[in-house]
């Protein structure tokens, strides 16, 4: 009985290979299934601190809000520190998160490398066994059995097992097209996990800034109300005579602008540099802008503030070259954009991202559509901490810097011909 023996000797080698499960290999399923359970807890500790961002959030906007004073102000930096604190314990938890993932991960590859090599020794060896089989001589395999009913039985188990390799075989292949995909994801993780560790150095710096901010303010004005009022009306006196100086500048600008250079309008190229999108002012003639003609000089809003409490990731529109970075705070405090970012884009258009409290961004750089690029703030002019988003034609935009005189010092901004401002509603 040559070909029933060496039938059963495949039988075995299959069920022996393909259908047992190693003792190992039941161990890397339960360290995968304990990193999952690990992954899930620390999700809903995030989803906690991000419901508590959430309420600071409103805090602060809510201190925003108040009139105007050094009590107010100490206060809204103090909340601010507060959400940063907070901002800081979401990216530790979102770092654990990505690190625990990658460690699943490279369980599940390691288990698949174990079963595709499995697999492989099984087709093997069922291969050979089957060549076998296949090389034995009809007189063999009729002197095997006892009876014709015994041969074709024979005939039909051999055929079971060959569909059994066919089987197998596919399974061979779906668990490299797993293994491909869980690379991939790895390799996804770990760029994640870079750029968490690099955001948490901003935001650790940031609660720095937000430290230094305080004491300077307390030390810049003893400490006396008074004191901080005088400051703030200075500061608007001098950011309104800056402002018109640049005002008169630009309309001196007299670029010939091709309107077939830039997108149409409504043509939505351009996505949110924020997360969460809500619209503090419009573009152009606003109500703020009619009522607040000392800070506008009647010429309207040049863009689109969003609301932005501290340390809010700041994202490009669309990939580009940054073409320039800055802060007008170092030449003249309280005025314009303060720290600013400009990217110039592909398609004939430019933006700005102002009001900043840090950047990431370095001139130069090729950014993608995403890409972090900074952090909100509120630098420059603000009433309260913002994003202001600007939108150019690019040929009608410029870095330049400027002597002020109402600062002193010299500044540098970007300037733009007034008709290469556009509305950035009509290209979000």
């Amino acid at each position: 009985m040559v070909a029933s023996s060496l039938f059963c000797l495949a039988i075995f080698v299959i069920g022996s290979v393909l259908f047992n499960t190693a003792p190992e290999v039941f161990a890397e399923d339960a360290t995968v299934d304990a990193l999952r359970q690990k992954i899930e807890e620390k999700n809903v500790a995030l989803k906690k601190i991000e419901q508590e961002i959430q309420q600071y959030r409103q805090q602060v906007t809510t201190t925003g809000q108040q009139a105007t004073t050094l009590k107010s102000e100490v206060n809204k930096l103090a909340t601010t520190e507060q959400k940063l604190r907070k901002d800081i314990s979401a990216t530790e938890s979102k770092i654990d998160i990505a690190a625990l993932t990658i460690q699943k991960i490279t369980k599940e590859i390691e288990l698949t490398g174990k079963k595709i090599d499995t697999a492989k020794d099984a087709v093997a060896s069922s291969l050979r066994t089957i060549a076998h089989i296949s090389n034995t001589t009809v007189t063999e395999f009729m002197l095997g059995n006892r009876t014709f009913a015994d041969a074709w039985v024979e005939v039909e188990n051999q055929r079971t097992f060959q569909k059994e390799v066919r089987e197998k075989t596919t399974e061979l292949s779906t668990y490299k097209d797993e293994l491909l995909v869980s690379k991939s994801e790895r390799l996804g993780q770990q760029k994640t996990l870079q750029e968490l560790r690099g955001e948490l150095s901003d935001r650790t710096q940031l609660v720095v800034q937000n430290k230094q901010q305080q004491s300077t303010l307390l030390s810049q004005t003893r400490n006396k109300e008074a004191e901080y009022q005088r400051m703030l009306a200075e500061s608007l006196k001098r950011k309104v005579a800056f402002e018109q100086e640049i005002r008169d500048f630009e309309s001196a600008i007299k670029v010939q602008l091709d309107p077939s250079s830039i997108p149409k309008f409504g043509s939505g190229v351009l996505s949110s540099p924020l997360d969460d999108v809500f619209i503090t002012q419009p573009f152009g003639d606003t109500e703020f802008s009619r009522s607040n003609a000392f800070v506008y000089n009647g010429n309207g809003h040049n863009g689109v503030d969003f609301r932005a409490t501290p340390g809010t990731r700041i994202k490009a529109a669309l990939e580009g070259v940054i073409t320039g970075t800055g802060d007008t705070d170092l030449g003249c405090p309280r005025a314009s954009y303060g720290k600013w970012v400009l990217i110039q884009h592909p398609n004939g258009l430019s933006t700005l991202y102002a009001h900043l409290s840090s950047i990431t961004a370095t001139k130069g750089q090729q950014v993608g559509t995403g890409s972090v690029i900074g952090y909100s703030g509120n630098t420059g002019y603000s009433t309260g901490p913002h994003l202001h988003f600007t939108v150019y034609a690019t040929q009608g935009v410029t870095i330049t810097t400027r002597p002020s005189r109402a600062c002193g010092r010299d500044i540098t901004l970007p300037v733009a011909d007034l008709k290469a401002y556009l509305n950035p509603l009509q290209y979000l």
